[in-house]
């Protein structure tokens, strides 16, 4: 085998281009603009991850949310705090310690997220119509080849989670990696508990 030639510095600036503008494009279309247009405010990126998680892992400690989220429990506090005022989760209290709370989905979230899913969905349907029928799969591949070969060029690749949302289907866009999700270990040690 030949050694390969080394990728210029213009190749990998265009790389990094097209990088950004889809990951631009994709939170524009995919989020902003569709969760304010069907939530009726704008929310960010970390209260659709929280209603991901909540939708697909049912009610969870403010400390769970903070390990899946990344962020300090002061952090998610102010989230799960204006998620609250919008009325899109609600607190619970489920033993006799009252200070144990669960932050769980309201009818108006799960409402709101189902919303927002049909509608993702919807945009990734025409999405696919303007590339051309049939490439699905192949967007897939490419994508998670991506996401699995820059993840491991990350020197703390085996040691971070990308917080997809796809573990509630047992799966991680890190086929094959190293993925160490802290809060899936902590949902298995809390089942074995129960």
């Amino acid at each position: 085998m030949g050694a390969r030639a080394a990728v210029g510095v213009a190749e990998i600036d265009s790389i990094l281009k097209a990088m950004l503008i889809l990951l631009r494009a994709t939170e524009r279309v995919l989020e902003s603009s569709n969760i304010s247009t069907v939530v009726g405010e704008s929310i960010g990126g970390s209260k659709v991850q929280v209603l991901r998680l909540l939708n697909a892992q049912g009610d969870q400690t403010p400390s769970q949310v903070a390990r899946f989220l990344g962020v300090t429990k002061p952090a998610v506090s102010q989230i799960i705090s204006a998620m609250h005022r919008s009325k899109l989760v609600a607190k619970k209290s489920k033993s006799a310690d009252r200070r144990e709370v669960y932050i769980g989905l309201t009818k108006l979230g799960k409402t709101a997220f189902q919303s927002v899913v049909k509608e993702q969905r919807q945009l990734v349907r025409t999405a696919l119509k303007y590339a051309g029928n049939g490439e699905a799969n192949t967007w897939v591949a490419t994508m998670y080849s991506i996401s699995s070969a820059i993840s491991r060029a990350d020197k703390k690749f085996e040691h971070y989670c990308l917080q997809c949302g796809a573990h509630a289907d047992g799966t991680c866009v890190l086929q094959g990696g190293q993925s160490d999700c802290a809060f899936l270990k902590n949902e298995k040690k809390s089942s074995r508990l129960r």
